[in-house]
């Protein structure tokens, strides 16, 4: 395929050689922008739908009478979760001492993705981060694409024994992924159907605005060969005035 165009095509052709590649390349990026934004904001939402079971935990936790740590309504939490959406959801809460000597599982499956260190710190676990802080990440849960809320909790009971309590909240990802790839493909195909119309646009445009050369192309073909009267240059476009102009120099010399 050539990459220029030959003198003999078309004006048409010429803006449309220039115009469909630029026009192109500006409504895939505007689609692609788009996309990472809403990828963003709906990575937010999902994020904060995370935060608040996990907040809730949190707030439930409490010491019984025998002074052990305890959930306190967690199958309504559980439930309330789990009726946001039809994805598949994990909730998690796991308390050990900070070296780790004891450990007991409150809540959810004994195996799960824990976040690699101390969002503050790099170089420290996220076990021995301070009280309050979260984390979101990604990871895999059977074979499953999960986003992940940890939330990590220090409390004491009442031989001052201190005890770190990880609390984490998951749900399958996949649906943003998809949602986001539709919405750029229906982004795609707008942008399409605009090109379209503006490619009709210019066609239908600049032929229009040939009409005028194409009236003065038939005003030469009907002259007797003869005749040395000056072109009409009333509807002639300014930019083509000039080359009219000369051609009258010409016959009248």
């Amino acid at each position: 395929m050539a990459w220029h165009l030959r003198a003999s095509h078309g004006l048409r052709l010429r803006l449309l050689w220039v115009l469909v590649p630029v026009l192109t390349a500006l409504l895939v990026l505007d689609s692609w922008r788009d996309s990472v934004s809403l990828g963003r904001e709906l990575a937010q939402a999902y994020d904060q739908s995370l935060l608040e079971p996990a907040q809730a935990l949190s707030d439930s936790l409490g010491w019984d009478s025998e002074g052990q740590l305890s959930l306190d309504g967690p199958l309504h939490i559980i439930s309330m979760f789990e009726a946001v959406s039809s994805r598949r959801k994990f909730l998690r809460v796991q308390l050990q001492t900070p070296d780790g000597a004891q450990s007991r599982l409150l809540l959810g499956a004994a195996q799960f993705p824990e976040p690699a260190h101390d969002p503050a710190d790099a170089g420290r676990p996220f076990r021995a981060a301070a009280d309050g802080t979260r984390v979101f990440y990604a990871a895999e849960v059977e074979h499953q694409p999960v986003r992940v809320l940890a939330l990590l909790r220090v409390l004491h009971d009442r031989s001052g024994q201190e005890w770190r309590v990880l609390i984490q909240s998951a749900q399958t990802s996949a649906g943003i992924e998809r949602t986001v790839r539709s919405l750029m493909w229906d982004s795609l195909l707008r942008d399409g159907r605009t090109l379209l119309v503006l490619v009709l646009v210019v066609w239908l445009g600049v032929a229009w605005g040939l009409r005028p050369l194409q009236a003065l192309r038939r005003a030469v073909q009907q002259r007797r060969s003869d005749d040395l009267e000056p072109l009409a240059t009333t509807d002639v476009p300014g930019e083509v005035r000039p080359l009219v102009d000369a051609m009258n120099l010409h016959l009248a010399q």
